[in-house]
C-alpha cells in the first residue's frame, strides 16, 4: 500500500519535485590556490592555450574549481571537484550547431511546456573519465564521452516567467531542470 502512494505522490508532484533550484556563486581565484592536481590535468592536456582563468565555484550543495580559457577561438570551461578531480568540459555552443533530430525535440520541450521561451546561452557539456575527457582535448577523440546540452533560458507560463537552466542528453531528452535564483543588484540602474 505505502508503494502506491509514494508512486501515485510521485507521478502526481513529479513536475514539481524534479525542478530545483540553482544559486551560484563564483570568485576568481589565483593559480596558487586551485589543487595541484587540477593545475597538472591542464597543463598536461592543453599545450596550446595561453590564458587561463581560475574560478572557486559555489553552488546548491556543491564546491568546484573551474579553469575557463579559449582554445582554437572556442571557450571552454573545465570543471574539477575540491580535490581537483575532473568533472566535466563545456563548450560555449551554437543553436544552430545542434544535431536537427536533438533541436527538434528540445524545442519541442520548450512549446509544449512554457508559453514563450529564449534560449539565453548554450554550452555542450562533455562527461567522462579523465583519460576520455584528455582524448577529447589533446585529439577531439569523443570515445567513451556522454554528451549533454546545458541550456539557459527564459520560460513563460500561465503563472511564471524564471530564468532556467535545462541539461539534455544528445537525443535532447530532459535530464534536469533548475529554477535559476537570480542575485539581487545592488546598483541602481538609470
Amino acid at each position: 500500500m505505502s508503494r502506491v502512494l509514494i508512486l501515485s505522490l510521485g507521478l502526481l508532484f513529479g513536475s514539481n519535485l524534479f525542478a530545483q533550484e540553482k544559486t551560484e556563486r563564483e570568485y576568481r581565484v589565483d593559480q596558487k590556490e586551485v589543487p595541484i592536481k587540477a593545475v597538472q590535468w591542464i597543463n598536461h592536456n592543453l599545450k596550446d592555450v595561453s590564458k587561463i582563468k581560475w574560478f572557486y565555484e559555489q553552488s546548491t550543495g556543491k564546491s568546484s574549481y573551474e579553469a575557463k580559457l579559449r582554445k582554437s577561438k572556442t571557450q571552454f570551461s573545465i570543471e574539477f571537484d575540491t580535490l581537483g578531480i575532473i568533472e566535466d568540459i563545456e563548450q560555449r555552443y551554437d543553436w544552430k550547431k545542434i544535431d536537427n533530430l536533438t533541436r527538434i525535440t528540445i524545442e519541442k520541450y520548450f512549446t509544449t511546456t512554457y508559453k514563450k521561451h529564449q534560449v539565453i546561452k548554450i554550452q555542450k557539456q562533455f562527461v567522462g573519465d579523465s583519460q576520455e575527457l584528455s582524448a577529447l582535448m589533446l585529439n577531439d577523440d569523443q570515445t567513451g564521452v556522454e554528451v549533454n546540452y546545458e541550456i539557459e533560458f527564459h520560460g513563460k507560463t500561465e503563472t511564471e516567467n524564471e530564468l532556467w537552466e535545462g541539461l539534455f542528453n544528445e537525443k535532447g531528452e530532459l535530464l534536469q531542470l533548475r529554477r535559476i535564483q537570480q542575485k539581487p543588484k545592488t546598483n541602481l540602474e538609470f
